[in-house]
């Protein structure tokens, strides 16, 4: 004979078992995204640069940067190895850098020396965007 003690005891197992059940799914949205890259190599005269802050916030650089599609300021510190550079390595300056990601594209920005090579400043944040697939996974926040 099932008593109602029993029979709450087994809903409330049914229910617990439930509950676990949905708080270990999986549950994820989809964001729309961009990659930050960087020049890692000098080749013609594109010269390597790391990625030091994004938005303000330190990071450590990487060569390619996963972000959702928005706005972001960048600071980069350049790494040019030419014989035509002068300037005192304590004169070196970090740039900063305003890139906007759109959905699949991809950002690739690298050092480029200007002027004569003995003067401030020196060199000068290139860019180009091309098109490239990116998905980017989010948790979905639960409803209490």
């Amino acid at each position: 004979m099932i008593t109602s003690a029993t029979l709450k005891a087994s809903l409330v197992m049914v229910l617990l078992a439930l509950l676990q059940g949905c708080s270990s799914s999986d549950h994820h949205l989809a964001v729309d995204c961009g990659y930050i890259s960087l020049q890692s190599k000098t080749q013609q005269h594109r010269y390597p640069v790391i990625l030091t802050h994004i938005n303000g916030q330190a990071v450590i650089s990487k060569n390619t940067s996963k972000l959702p599609v928005g706005t972001y300021q960048l600071t980069l510190y350049e790494f040019i190895d030419s014989p035509k550079i002068h300037i005192n390595p304590q004169l070196r300056t970090v740039l900063d850098v305003s890139v906007t990601l759109a959905k699949n594209s991809q950002v690739q920005l690298w050092a480029e020396m200007v002027g004569d090579g003995y003067s401030l400043p020196y060199w000068q944040i290139k860019t180009q965007t091309a098109a490239k697939l990116c998905e980017l996974k989010q948790a979905a926040a639960q409803a209490d």
